[in-house]
């Protein structure tokens, strides 16, 4: 996913030990969405989670940038570095995937006693459950239907 966004330099007035003191900061503004794509793209970039953006490299295991502060009511994200261009792209959270693919790998290399039904229900070859074979019967079927009902066949 990725989002446009806009550069702005916003000065900061803070005091420090009584000392007023006017710092610079480097702000990105998501430009408005058009499609509902870009509308959860900025909703995942003001999720709580996302603590890591990547700009035009799109490197996912290195070259990250930190995001320093959110704030999704005045809309504008802080990054400590600057990026490149006018875009910013979002990690894909791989989470439930993942951990989908765990479980698939734990039920089919260690299953545990309680997954031996399940993997009899799937049909191993010395599985009792689907050992019945129906291949080269010819099955006389029939439709069910009630003639008394409206709209029933």
């Amino acid at each position: 996913m990725f989002i446009k966004v806009k550069k702005h330099i916003a000065e900061i007035e803070t005091t420090i030990n009584g000392e007023k003191k006017i710092t610079k900061e480097t702000r990105y503004i998501p430009e408005t969405a058009k499609n509902k794509r870009e509308e959860k793209a900025i909703e995942i970039l003001f999720n709580e989670n996302t603590r890591n953006i990547f700009d035009q490299n799109k490197d996912f295991k290195s070259g990250s940038i930190r995001v320093i502060d959110q704030n999704e009511d005045e809309n504008y994200i802080v990054l400590a570095d600057d990026i490149e261009g006018d875009t910013i792209f979002l990690n894909p959270d791989t989470y439930q995937l993942r951990q989908q693919k765990q479980a698939l790998d734990n039920l089919r290399h260690r299953p545990l006693k309680e997954h031996y039904p399940l993997l009899n229900l799937f049909g191993f070859p010395d599985s009792q459950v689907w050992s019945q074979r129906f291949y080269g019967q010819d099955f006389d079927w029939t439709i069910l239907n009630d003639e008394s009902k409206r709209r029933c066949l």
